[in-house]
């Protein structure tokens, strides 16, 4: 499942670029309002990747630390 939400922010952060390079070229509305929608697509998945690896982090965690 991560692997999946990994590619996912990938393939998004290649979609930001290509907005990024056309918002460079020509900063019209248009191009701001696509580069503000992908970066908004993005931001939404980093945060469900840093939710994911916490709860991966302390169920480790949970598990490394047994007492004796």
């Amino acid at each position: 499942m991560e692997d999946e939400l990994h590619v996912r922010m990938v393939k998004k952060y290649l979609d930001y670029f290509k907005a990024h390079e056309a918002f460079e070229k020509s900063p019209s509305v248009r191009n701001y309002a696509i580069i503000r929608r992908e970066l908004k697509e993005l931001r939404i998945l980093v945060k469900e990747r840093y939710e994911e690896t916490k709860v991966v982090y302390y169920e480790a965690k949970k598990y490394r630390r047994r007492p004796k």
